[in-house]
């Protein structure tokens, strides 16, 4: 797998950038030619260009254990709803994860896990753009984190 990070101008874009302190506001996990992602309509499957198309962006390789487990688990979550709540809640890492929902970071955390290479912190609580790129860096670096 690889993760897409990309940016935009408007006011919800700008309003993540700063409660995060990252310049990235969504991702999507990179399966090929294609991305799952979670945008305001729900997890969807968007193509790889259409993805890049939106704006500046940023790929990072993140290797699955099991890469066939998390490309079937990112299939399976295709048509579940946006997780509002859980976006409005990560900036206070309020304890909140609905499996039947998804913000964009949350479901790469939930992907990436299933692949058996966790990328956050076990609840999948709270994972932000800056908290999954930070980790990213990190691991490029060379530096071990634990993954989780």
């Amino acid at each position: 797998m690889k993760i897409i990070f990309t940016h935009g101008n408007d006011t919800v874009s700008r309003s993540i950038q700063l409660a995060t302190s990252c310049k990235y506001q969504h991702a999507g996990a990179v399966f090929g030619d294609f991305v799952i992602e979670a945008r305001f309509k729900g997890v969807v499957k968007s193509t790889l260009e259409e993805f890049k198309s939106r704006g500046d962006f940023e790929i990072f390789d993140y290797p699955l254990a099991d890469e066939g487990a998390g490309l079937s688990f990112a299939l399976g979550q295709v048509g579940k709803d946006y997780d509002f709540i859980g976006l409005s809640s990560f900036p206070l890492r309020v304890k909140w994860q609905d499996p039947t929902k998804w913000y964009c970071t949350e479901l790469i955390a939930a992907i990436a896990k299933e692949g058996g290479s966790p990328i956050a912190h076990e609840s999948l609580q709270g994972v932000s753009p800056r908290d999954l790129l930070v980790t990213l860096k990190y691991i490029s670096m060379g530096i071990n984190n634990d993954r989780g």
